[in-house]
């Protein structure tokens, strides 16, 4: 009986088929390296479907949602399918260098105590048509030693379900809340050699004001229970599971967010938009003169 594949690569699709051709060979052509690749199709409704249905390769699997189920819950769908000793995330859409599972493959067998490893991300805004290398990795942010942007982390599925994988409140900064949760068990680790590129979509939260408010709503709650746990203390989405949005305080960090993007808002005038954006975000987390 084989024992499987090395690593797992999982991508979930949802409506995302400008480069989807691309995308998905970049995982493809991946060289010296063993895997299988699981993509979970979110019930797509823009012919991602049909595409995907067009590839013939025995290490492809496809999983499609009858019902839009969002990232997360296909995530922990794609990993839990999956029987890879590692699980490397490729984001829908984005590229994959062709060596990057290798490297990232090779490292962390040899450092048996790093339960994730990143590599360096070049950033391609199809909007604005910049493109950039990333340097969030350079130094400690949200209290880890490595700022990983999500699709280029390779990580160790034993470490994964020890956590409990992905955490299903986190409608945005489920990544984040992870990476914190693996690293209570070894090292974060980096090759900073550029080995991804990630696309940046019209769709996407950086071009969308009221994700990018919900956003910073469950940034703050994942730095909230990062550091419940680190002090000792109940990490409030184990204790109140949805009702921990409504347990987090306000942060310097968020209040200086709202406030910058409220009067952004206002002074072009987008009173809609400005109005959406609060609705994204809890009562309690706004108070009288939050704004001013």
């Amino acid at each position: 009986m084989s024992a499987g594949p090395d690593i797992t690569v999982f991508s979930c699709w949802y409506n995302r088929k400008e480069g989807l051709e691309e995308s998905v060979r970049s995982i493809l052509d991946q060289k010296d390296v063993d895997f299988e690749y699981i993509i979970v199709d979110d019930a797509s409704t823009d012919g991602s479907s049909e595409m995907l249905k067009k590839f013939d390769d025995p290490r492809l699997r496809i999983i499609r949602n009858e019902h839009n189920i969002g990232f997360v819950k296909s995530a922990n769908k794609a990993v839990l399918s999956g029987t890879g000793r590692y699980v490397a995330v490729h984001d829908a859409g984005d590229l994959s260098m062709p060596q990057r599972l290798k490297k990232q493959f090779d490292f962390l067998e040899e450092n048996q105590n790093t339960v994730a490893v990143g590599v360096g991300v070049e950033s391609r805004n199809l909007v604005t048509g910049r493109i950039y290398s990333l340097k969030s990795h350079q130094g400690a942010k949200d209290g880890l030693r490595y700022a990983y942007t999500h699709g280029e982390v390779m990580f160790r599925r034993e470490i994964y379900n020890k956590v409990g994988g992905y955490r299903e409140i986190f409608y945005f900064s489920q990544d984040k809340d992870l990476w914190h949760r693996l690293s209570s068990f070894g090292e974060l680790g980096l090759i900073s050699e550029p080995l991804y590129s990630r696309i940046v979509f019209e769709d996407g939260v950086a071009h969308d004001h009221v994700k990018l408010a919900q956003q910073a709503v469950f940034s703050n709650l994942m730095m909230h229970s990062a550091k419940e746990r680190s002090e000792g203390r109940p990490d409030p989405v184990e204790r109140y599971n949805a009702l921990a949005l409504l347990t987090q305080p306000r942060t310097v960090r968020f209040k200086t967010f709202i406030r910058r993007r409220m009067r952004k808002l206002l002074t072009r005038g987008e009173l809609r938009k400005a109005r959406e954006t609060l609705e994204a975000v809890p009562v309690r987390m706004l108070s009288a003169g939050e704004l001013s």
